[in-house]
C-alpha cells in the first residue's frame, strides 16, 4: 500500500508541477491528498478555509472517482486495499486531464 501511495501522490504531483498549478500534494505511508492550495494547512480552520468547495466537486477525479467526503482523494485511493496500480494510474490521468482543462 505505501508503494501505491507513493505512486499516487508521484502522479498527482507531476500533474500539478507540468501544468504549473498552485496546489499541494502530501503523503504520509499509504495515505495521499491533494489541496488546492500552494502550502498545506497546518489546522482544521485553514484546511476548511483552504477547500474549494466547487472544484473539488465537479473536476473529473471526483466525477470517476467519489471523493472522500472530509479530504481530497478518492474513496478508493491509495490507503484502500482493493485499490490497484490501474486504479491509481486510471485517477493520475484523469487528474491531468483536469489540470489540462483547466490551465488551457
Amino acid at each position: 500500500m505505501i508503494a501505491l501511495g507513493e505512486r499516487w501522490a508521484d502522479g498527482v504531483s507531476s500533474a500539478i508541477r507540468s501544468h504549473g498549478l498552485p496546489w499541494e500534494v502530501q503523503r504520509i505511508g499509504c495515505r495521499a491528498e491533494y489541496w488546492f492550495t500552494p502550502t498545506p494547512p497546518r489546522t482544521g480552520g485553514d484546511a476548511a478555509a483552504a477547500d474549494d468547495h466547487e472544484l473539488a466537486q465537479v473536476h473529473p477525479p471526483v466525477r470517476a472517482q467519489p471523493r472522500h467526503p472530509a479530504h481530497a482523494v478518492p474513496q478508493h485511493g491509495p490507503d484502500v486495499p482493493a485499490t490497484t496500480e490501474a486504479d491509481v494510474d486510471a485517477h493520475s490521468a484523469v487528474f491531468d486531464e483536469m489540470a489540462t482543462e483547466l490551465t488551457a
